[in-house]
């Protein structure tokens, strides 16, 4: 039986630094950028099987998957037309593609260009973050401060929240998207891309402290 020789691009962690580090290595590798398959670079991400990233990194690989994988300039800044388009179906004016990494994530109101007042508007979104996992808890399920950090990436990283939406309770901020449902993604089955993996450094608090 012949051995099935298999690819895959590892995205190590680093917070924001490793997510547009590694973005920008996706964006040379993508055959959909004129200038990378004119240097002959093109096309090699499209080749790979599997992508895996750690922390940073796998905020890049799961925003590209939530959102059936856009070029990175789209992912990263947003593109025109589809907020037209948004506009028209009327769901929430802005880019919903774009990452808000520009947005502070622990005072997204007093330490960046959005929210008024800003102590009220950060309490009630830490708030409203809150409560969102504490709904899992209230369904019986074990929470932890990852279940937090996470709700705080989803206003950051996934479709859905933008600029003028990312202190209404209301939008839906990511709530809802698993793994699973990253098959109904046109190009996740059709294998169109790589299959995204997501992987996690377990250390306990003093463990952490230490390494920092």
């Amino acid at each position: 039986m012949a051995l099935v020789k298999l690819a895959e691009l590892y995205i190590s962690g680093g917070g924001l630094r490793a997510t547009f580090m590694g973005a920008g290595i996706f964006n040379a590798l993508d055959g959909r950028n004129v200038t990378s398959a004119e240097i002959g670079t093109g096309g090699l991400l499209q080749a790979l099987d599997y992508t895996t990233g750690l922390s940073g990194g796998s905020c890049l690989v799961m925003a590209l998957a939530q959102a059936n994988f856009p070029m990175m300039y789209e992912a990263a800044l947003g593109s025109e037309e589809r907020a037209r388009i948004n506009e028209k179906t009327d769901i929430p004016l802005g880019v919903i593609d774009s990452w808000l990494a520009y947005i502070n994530f622990v005072l997204p109101a007093a330490l960046s260009p959005v929210g008024s007042p800003p102590i009220l508007s950060d309490a009630a979104w830490w708030t409203a973050v809150v409560n969102q996992v504490l709904q899992k808890s209230r369904a019986g399920f074990e929470i932890t401060i990852g279940d937090i950090y996470a709700r705080v990436l989803g206003y950051h990283f996934v479709n859905g929240t933008t600029k003028e939406n990312f202190f209404d309770p209301n939008a839906p901020h990511g709530q809802g998207l698993t793994l699973s449902g990253l098959e109904r993604n046109v190009s996740v089955p059709s294998l169109i891309f790589f299959m995204p993996i997501s992987c996690i450094a377990n250390l306990t608090f003093r463990q952490f402290f230490r390494s920092i």
